[in-house]
């Protein structure tokens, strides 16, 4: 019965986590697609608020700003992310066993990248998308097991 239970809720969070990634992916081509300075500016605050801000204390800030002022750098990187993630996600369901191995270390990036931008932004999205990324990591390791 508790198998039974564990199972579905995997299920259920994984169902959950692909919707996401596609609304992340939608969000991506509507970035590309439809150029708004608007959007890019919630994208990145949602992302990276003022990596140049952060130049002088942090390397990978000064080693990112340079590449945010390229045209579709958020559309790009929003799409990429959406597409490695969309490409593991549909592995896990269909029970890829490289695709269980590669979600640790993907989304387990993911959540770093994203709390190093909430000591930027703040956004409590940021810690949230995190700790669901890190209770789906640890639904897949109890599945794997």
């Amino acid at each position: 019965m508790a198998a039974r239970a564990s199972q579905r809720l995997f299920e259920t969070v994984l169902i959950v986590k692909g919707l996401m990634v596609l609304a992340e992916l939608f969000c991506g081509l509507a970035l590309w697609l439809i150029p708004s300075p608007r959007a890019v500016e919630l994208t990145a605050r949602f992302s990276l608020h003022d990596p140049a801000a952060r130049r002088g204390a942090d390397p990978f800030a000064a080693w990112l700003a340079p590449m945010l002022d390229l045209p579709n750098f958020w559309a790009v990187y929003v799409l990429a992310a959406a597409a490695i993630k969309l490409v593991l996600i549909w592995g896990i369901a269909r029970y890829w066993h490289w695709a269980w191995r590669a979600a640790f270390p993907v989304f387990g990036l993911f959540a770093a990248w994203q709390v190093w931008c909430w000591t930027a932004t703040g956004a409590p999205v940021l810690l949230a998308a995190t700790a669901f990324d890190l209770v789906f990591l640890a639904l897949l390791w109890r599945q794997m097991r």
